[in-house]
């Protein structure tokens, strides 16, 4: 397969992160599943944050060949192919659950077709570390990504009322939300959020606001998302 659209954006990417010419940024870091996904509508996106890391992140990805996996294997998962360092391990098993949650036996093909990205592709040891600029350019980005796949459903892996994927939603779009559904003892302000965008080229498309997979795992949440089911 040729990957016109997936490696155009990825060259994108790499080009603004040239431009931004900062200390903080380590390279990038584009996709976390197959990339023939990312060449034709998809049903679901799973979109985080940014790749975070560091200098020596990055390298571990050029050394791994992680940054060309993606191209290589057909049913390629970063939270399922990759070995990560420090807390990744924590993370990826988050994901995992997550998903093991929500589609329940079929989890993991439905992991592995799932078009995975961050709303910003530059690599930044946390996002406080990006410039207004790079956090412009990075969201710019994505939604370029985000309409290129016109997906029907996006999992947001954050949904923080700033910096988060359910925030850059909210901000591209006009979005219709449900209530929330509180996660935890009473008091506790994490919760699983949920809307519809109604206006523009995604009207119609669900979104899912997930608490921040990257701290730890949540049990609650992932009793909460199998009593939600079934999901598209």
């Amino acid at each position: 397969m040729r990957y016109t659209s997936t490696r155009r954006m990825e060259r994108e990417a790499k080009k603004l992160a040239s431009e931004l010419n900062s200390q903080d940024i380590f390279g990038t870091k584009c996709w976390y599943s197959s990339a023939s996904i990312f060449e034709e509508p998809a049903t679901k996106v799973f979109i985080g944050t940014t790749p975070g890391g560091d200098r020596a992140s990055q390298e571990l990805d050029l050394r791994k060949g992680y940054l060309e996996l993606p191209y290589n294997k057909a049913d390629y998962s970063a939270w399922l192919d990759e070995g990560w360092p420090d807390n990744g391990p924590k993370h990826q098993e988050a994901v995992v659950s997550t998903f093991r949650s929500m589609y329940g036996g079929t989890w993991e093909k439905q992991m592995r077709g799932t078009a995975s990205f961050n709303v910003v592709p530059f690599r930044s040891p946390s996002v406080a570390k990006l410039s207004p600029q790079a956090w412009r350019m990075g969201t710019d980005w994505s939604r370029e990504v985000l309409e290129h796949l016109s997906p029907s459903l996006v999992i947001c892996n954050g949904n923080s009322r700033s910096k988060s994927p359910w925030s850059v939603l909210h901000g591209f779009y006009s979005v219709e939300d449900s209530p929330d559904i509180p996660i935890g003892a009473t008091g506790s302000t994490a919760s699983i959020k949920r809307g519809v965008i109604v206006s523009g080229s995604l009207h119609g498309c669900q979104i899912s606001g997930l608490p921040s997979l990257s701290r730890s795992g949540w049990p609650e949440l992932y009793r909460k998302l199998s009593n939600l089911k079934p999901f598209p």
